[in-house]
Order: structure tokens, then C-alpha cells, then sequence
């Protein structure tokens, strides 16, 4: 016996159902592609943090050691004084 051939109407039901499929496919890409952007984005934020927080910690770090010297001055001298 032989096979049955399809229907135009059971070919255009099957083209439907696989353009459906990759309009999801498409869909999820697209969401990756903005999922992506705004991950590099993220990233650019992050860097530039990250250097403004590693600025402000030099700054302190400066202003900590200057205050270091001061009081290893100020421990000197009232050494001498009490001597």
C-alpha cells in the first residue's frame, strides 16, 4: 500500500507550526542580545566604580598617613618635653 501523500492544507499546517517555533527562537535571542547589552553596560558602571572607589581609598590613605607623621611628631616632642 501506498503512502498517503500530504495535503496542501497539512504542508501549510506544519510550516505554521515551525515559523511559531522560530519566532520563539527568535524571541529568546533577541532577549539574550538585550540581556547582553545590559550586562556590558553593567560591567562599564562597574569599572568606573570601582576606579572611584580606588581613588577615594588613596585619598584616605594619604590623609591616614599624614596623620601617622603628625602623631609620630607630636609622640616625639612630648617626650622630649617630659624629659
Amino acid at each position: 500500500m501506498a503512502a498517503a501523500q500530504p495535503t496542501l492544507h497539512n504542508v501549510m499546517s506544519l510550516l505554521e507550526g515551525i515559523s511559531g517555533r522560530l519566532s520563539a527562537v527568535e524571541y529568546k535571542l533577541q532577549c539574550l542580545d538585550n540581556m547582553d547589552h545590559r550586562m556590558a553596560v553593567l560591567e562599564k558602571d562597574m569599572k568606573t566604580l570601582w576606579l572611584a572607589l580606588d581613588d577615594k581609598v588613596k585619598t584616605v590613605e594619604e590623609r591616614v598617613s599624614k596623620l601617622e607623621h603628625i602623631s609620630d611628631g607630636a609622640d616625639i616632642a612630648a617626650e622630649q618635653v617630659s624629659s
